[in-house]
């Protein structure tokens, strides 16, 4: 699965067929355009290939600091970090000062996106829920108590 920002470009080859596979948080328009047309539009306008180098360099930096958060994190902490990242960035604050995170991804994405294997990824969806920190079903997650998540994430990051 990929999750495109503005301007991402996507290889599609024999091997990958990544057009299957992506996911919009925002409305999106995608365009398939033969490689070797863009490369020679790369070539001959120095924006195209500016915002070419930028994202690059965008994904480059993202799979170093994927690497340096792999070696430094464990599983439970990956998960709760993009619980929270979700609820900040996605979700819709509540009067009760609690935060909805309704369409969510399946547990199977959040695996992919993590790399954590989904069954641990129900487990420590369940212990949230044990904790009476989140609550859950198949089309949102509704997070209770937002502090206490905030905590647990700064206790597995002091490990």
């Amino acid at each position: 699965m990929w999750i495109v920002e503005p301007y991402s470009l996507i290889q599609q080859n024999n091997n990958h067929n990544f057009s299957h596979s992506l996911v919009a948080i925002k409305k999106t328009i995608l365009w398939l355009v033969n490689h070797q047309i863009l490369l020679e539009k790369i070539r001959t306008s120095p924006l195209l290939f500016d915002k070419y180098v930028a994202n690059i360099y965008q994904k480059y930096n993202y799979c170093v600091e994927k690497l340096i958060v792999t070696d430094t994190h464990n599983s439970q902490f990956k998960v709760y970090s993009f619980l929270l990242h979700l609820a900040y960035r996605y979700g819709n604050r509540q009067a009760s000062g609690g935060i909805i995170i309704e369409n969510i991804i399946t547990r199977q994405d959040i695996s992919s996106i993590t790399g954590v294997h989904r069954v641990n990824i129900i487990k420590y969806l369940s212990k949230l829920e044990e904790l009476n920190i989140i609550e859950k079903d198949r089309k949102c997650i509704y997070i209770k108590d937002i502090s206490s998540l905030e905590r647990l994430i700064d206790e597995l990051d002091s490990i």
